[in-house]
């Protein structure tokens, strides 16, 4: 993605703080064929890995996670506010239409979680962290 260096943040807090915040991402792999793309909610594990890791669930039924078997690097892509500018704003001229938005794409390779503990762990963290905000939070299940 092309980011002009004046719009550029490489500071990690802010961009973990960005992810928990607009936490549902587009998921984009390549099956050998063509781009495929899920829309799932993410954890951001800021300490785990280099870089950070994010952690997410996908159905079986989902064929995405499938492409995870290749090795090859996804593109998780966090989207934050955004608006139309129109050069109608601008007190100097000329100008050109714009649109401003926030977004973090994050690049890694996918891994499957395959214990089942593992798995109903991160079951339990996601409904956990979602449910937080509900009056009433669905308990989740005993996995």
């Amino acid at each position: 993605m092309y980011i002009p260096p004046a719009f550029r943040i490489d500071d990690a807090s802010k961009l973990t703080a960005f992810i928990r915040h607009h936490s549902f991402a587009t998921l984009i792999t390549h099956d050998g064929t063509a781009p495929f793309a899920s829309h799932v909610p993410m954890l951001v594990r800021p300490d785990a890995g280099e870089h950070g890791t994010l952690v997410s669930h996908l159905a079986r039924a989902n064929p995405q996670w499938q492409h995870f078997a290749s090795g090859q690097e996804a593109l998780a892509i966090f989207h934050g506010p955004h608006s139309y500018i129109s050069p109608s704003w601008y007190q100097t001229a000329p100008a050109v239409p714009t649109w401003n938005y926030a977004a973090v794409h994050a690049y890694g390779v996918p891994a499957i979680l395959s214990d089942r503990e593992q798995v109903a762990a991160l079951l339990r963290e996601l409904i956990a962290t979602y449910e937080a905000s509900m009056e009433k939070p669905w308990p989740g299940f005993a996995g």
